[in-house]
C-alpha cells in the first residue's frame, strides 16, 4: 500500500495526537531547514510534503525527546528569570513613565464629518459620475455617426444598381438572338440564356458589394 503524503500542517497534528514530541511548528521548521526530512512533491501544488513514517523515523534518529523536554524547560526557566532581572524591570518603568502622559493628552482630535456633509459629498460623486456617462454616450453617438451611412446615399446607390440590371436585361434579347437563331439544341439554347443571365446578376452583385463596404 502507498504510503500518502501528508502537509506539514497534518504532520505536526498527527505527531501531538500520538504525543511522539513535545514540541510544535516551529522546532519542526528548524528540523526542516536543517534536511533532516526527506521532501516530497505534489503536484500541482507547489509545496513541500512528508511521509509519516519517514518523519518518525528522522526524528528517532536526530531527537531524543527527553532532551527537547529539558530544553523546553530551560526556556522557560530563562524567560521567567528575564521577567524578574533589573534590565526588564527598569524598561517597563521606563514605558509606563513614558506612555502614561498619552492618556492626558490634549491635543485635538480629527471630528468625523457630519451626516450632511457625507450626503453632500455623495450627491457630488454621483453628479459627477451621470455626468461622465453622458459625456462617454456623446462620444459613442458621434463615432457611430460618423461611421453611419446616409439613408439618402443608400437610395441613391440602390436605385443606380437597379437600373443597370434592368437596362442589362432589356439589352440581353437582341444581344443573345443572333446566337440563337441557328441553334437547334434545347440544351445549348438554355446553357447561352443561364450564361448571359448569370453574367448580369454577378455585375449586381459586385455593384452592391461595394455599397456595404
Amino acid at each position: 500500500m502507498i504510503e500518502p503524503l501528508l502537509s506539514a500542517k497534518q504532520i505536526l497534528d498527527k505527531l501531538k495526537a500520538e504525543k511522539v514530541v513535545p514540541w510544535g511548528k516551529a522546532r519542526f521548521s528548524q528540523l526542516k531547514k536543517q534536511g533532516i526530512f526527506t521532501l516530497h512533491k505534489n503536484p500541482p501544488s507547489t509545496r513541500d510534503f512528508f511521509k509519516y513514517s519517514e518523519v518518525l523515523e528522522a526524528i528517532e534518529a536526530n531527537e531524543d525527546p527527553r532532551r527537547e523536554a529539558q530544553r523546553l524547560a530551560n526556556e522557560r526557566k530563562r524567560e521567567q528569570k528575564d521577567l524578574l532581572s533589573p534590565e526588564y524591570k527598569n524598561e517597563t518603568e521606563y514605558k509606563i513613565e513614558y506612555t502614561a502622559p498619552k492618556h492626558i493628552s490634549k491635543e485635538p482630535t480629527e471630528v468625523p464629518p457630519t451626516i450632511d456633509e457625507q450626503k453632500a459629498v455623495l450627491k457630488d460623486l454621483i453628479t459627477q459620475t451621470q455626468e461622465q456617462d453622458l459625456r462617454i454616450k456623446r462620444v459613442k453617438a458621434d463615432e457611430a455617426e460618423a461611421k453611419s451611412i446616409k439613408i439618402e446615399e443608400v437610395e441613391l446607390q440602390v436605385y443606380k444598381l437597379v437600373s443597370t440590371l434592368k437596362e442589362n436585361l432589356l439589352n440581353m434579347p437582341p444581344k443573345v438572338a443572333p446566337l440563337l437563331v441557328n441553334e437547334t439544341n434545347i440544351h445549348t439554347i438554355i446553357k447561352i440564356l443561364n450564361d448571359e443571365l448569370i453574367n448580369h446578376l454577378l455585375q449586381a452583385q459586385k455593384g452592391l458589394e461595394k455599397m456595404t463596404k
